[in-house]
């Protein structure tokens, strides 16, 4: 009867909400109910559906905690050699976010606060198994298993060359001393090799091959096993907790006055202590959509549904910003150019584009007779409409020569080519083209200088590298003061600007090296960047352009560096720049304003004013008057003297 009823023709796979379960996931269920019934009286439904709850969360665990060993046993499994334990911890990182991966996406009830303990558990449970796999893993090294006899043997060596050497000099008590203590060290190898080959006196045996080495302890909660995370020295649950705590914008009110005790046994009675614990701890909340982008930007977004609790943060600071999340709810111009699924292949397209606006080339047949005719008399909106007019396409190499020489005669010039190239560059990007020509102009208008100074500075810096290869000992190094000493003669505001686009950018941008993929990929980062007077439909899609290129800046770097913990740095200090580079733009915004305003250079202009000195706040479609002036398809811009 057994056999008929467990022969596989027979058997029905189960299934719970349309879902196949597994054995594993099968027994969780069955202990649930076990426990659910083993009183007298029928249980409440409320109970039935918390235990169904537990039970498929329990579920999850477990088949979490299996994809997590089989990726483990094919990486170091018994039959696998002897792995590094920096490599190790690499594979148990990758295995970890599988097999939470795995927990996230499987069917769970309760909600989210419900399953965060059994994420917990997982975590924990995780843990304790890498644990395990260090030490079979450290038992294949041949080298740490001889470590006791090779010092040991070391130690016998030195002793006897010593006691003969006080022997030599006729030293015999000191030698008779040398002599003891070899005796002691041959005992001791002695008792480790009987303990080895017989199993007998394992202590003796295992010391001190195997002492468990000093592990840290959680800041917020005391567990063992902490490693950094956002700044503090905390274990994963509470990582976890901090991080959608944060990413959920969601706060907690402790019910003692913040007097709540914090374990690893009761760290979720009081999640408004856990929290606060966390900021003590040093973790920052910056640094969880910046570093999350990075680490987990290649796993599918999960759609949760939180409860109303009371607001921990300000309602204006920004949503999630995983890139998976957001990148793929659009339609992009790297989609669309993505040839042979190899979306790397866009930045030649975005290489040559840079080049093309850039016109170096013509310096190889015009020389230094370029024609320095601008026009800054014109709008924003017949400026982006037909930017042509403003000046003609000067090699950007020989502007930034000219401009270091004779910044009084020759900055008009130099700012109306920039905002030739500025132009040029954003009319051709398809991804702006798919807003409309209100929030195309507001982008460019709000965006040009930070966009501008990041290329400029980068442009200088390369010039700077070319002629001090050429003549290194009679021109200064790259980025020194000496090569602008003439712009930073010509006002107060200029000196500030420039002191602090050197330090801040060029500096960083020569000691990291920054390649032209990875400027283009940060130009087009703060081209689309949403500042607050956006609207909410306008910042999202802003903010799902920005993070497409995110992503690609993300791969390119991973292609480059195989180190993740590099490929990190490297890209926190490119988004650094990034940053330095919309500080240092505010300062040359005021500095630009007082040359309008004094017609310093003739900068008295419209276009000066449309880029400098408007104030681009929320645009209404109100008629024409005199204090506006109508862009085409109907934008209003309001004119502020």
């Amino acid at each position: 009867m057994v056999p008929r009823l467990l022969d596989t023709h027979a058997l029905v796979h189960k299934e719970i909400n349309g879902q196949k379960i597994s054995c594993r996931e099968l027994l969780e269920y069955f202990k649930a109910y076990m426990r659910i019934f083993k009183g007298q009286d029928l249980p409440e439904p409320k109970s039935m559906l918390m235990a169904t709850a537990e039970a498929n969360n329990l579920a999850a665990v477990a088949s979490s905690r299996a994809v997590y060993q089989k990726l483990m046993e094919e990486v170091c499994g018994g039959d696998t050699p002897y792995m590094s334990t920096n490599e190790l911890l690499e594979e148990h990182e990758r295995c970890k976010n599988e097999a939470i991966r795995e927990f996230r996406t499987a069917r769970k009830m309760g909600g989210v606060e419900f399953s965060l303990t059994f994420l917990e558990k997982l975590e924990s449970d995780l843990q304790e198994s890498y644990e395990n796999y260090l030490k079979v893993n450290n038992g294949k090294n041949l080298f740490k298993s001889m470590r006791t006899p090779a010092v040991l043997v070391s130690l016998m060596i030195i002793d006897y060359v010593i006691q003969e050497f006080f022997q030599l000099l006729g030293f015999d008590g000191i030698a008779g001393i040398f002599s003891s203590i070899l005796v002691i060290v041959i005992g001791a190898l002695s008792v480790w090799a009987y303990s080895r080959y017989s199993g007998h006196l394992r202590e003796a045996g295992g010391y001190p091959c195997h002492q468990t080495p000093k592990q840290r302890l959680c800041e917020v909660c005391g567990n063992v096993g902490a490693t950094s995370h956002y700044g503090g020295t905390v274990c994963g649950g509470c990582k976890i907790f901090f991080s959608r705590t944060v990413q959920s914008r969601k706060g907690f009110v402790c019910e003692r006055d913040g007097q709540c005790p914090m374990n690893a046994g009761k760290r979720t009675k009081c999640r408004a202590c856990r929290f606060q614990l966390c900021l003590r701890a040093h973790m920052s909340p910056e640094e969880v959509g910046r570093l999350r982008d990075m680490r987990m930007g290649d796993y599918q977004p999960i759609v949760k549904k939180e409860g109303s609790v009371v607001g921990y943060f300000d309602e204006s600071s920004q949503p999630s910003t995983s890139l998976a999340e957001c990148a793929s709810q659009i339609i992009s111009f790297i989609d669309v150019y993505n040839y042979g699924d190899n979306e790397l292949a866009i930045l030649n397209i975005l290489v040559n584009l840079e080049k093309a606006c850039e016109n170096n080339e013509a310096m190889k047949f015009g020389g230094e007779n370029f024609p320095k005719r601008c026009n800054a008399n014109m709008d924003i909106t017949a400026a982006i409409e037909f930017p042509m007019p403003i000046c003609e396409k000067i090699p950007m190499d020989y502007m930034r020569t000219v401009i270091l020489e004779d910044p009084r005669s020759t900055l008009k010039l130099f700012w109306c080519r920039n905002v030739l190239h500025f132009i040029e560059w954003a009319n051709a990007n398809e991804d702006l083209g798919q807003f409309s020509f209100q929030e195309k102009t507001l982008l460019i208008a709000e965006n040009f200088l930070s966009v501008t100074c990041l290329t400029t500075c980068f442009g200088f810096l390369q010039l700077q590298r070319e002629k001090f290869e050429m003549n290194p000992d009679e021109v200064p190094p790259p980025g020194a003061p000496e090569w602008f000493k003439e712009i930073l003669q010509m006002s107060q505001e200029a000196g500030i600007s420039v002191r602090k686009a050197i330090a801040e950018i060029i500096e960083p941008m020569d000691s990291l090296d920054v390649s032209l993929e990875e400027l283009i990929l940060m130009k087009f980062i703060m081209l689309f960047n949403d500042p607050p007077s956006r609207t909410s439909s306008d910042a999202y899609r802003i903010r799902c352009y920005r993070l497409k290129y995110c992503e690609l800046l993300r791969k390119l770097v991973k292609q480059q560096i195989a180190d993740p913990e590099k490929r990190i740095e490297r890209i926190s200090e490119l988004l650094k720049i990034v940053d330095a580079v919309r500080n240092t733009s505010l300062y040359l915004n005021n500095w630009m304003t007082m040359f309008y305003t004094s017609n310093t250079c003739q900068m008295n202009d419209i276009l000066v004013y449309d880029f400098h000195v408007k104030t681009w706040s929320d645009v209404t479609n109100s008629p024409m008057n005199n204090s506006m002036m109508m862009a085409p398809a109907g934008i209003l811009i309001k004119r502020e003297y």
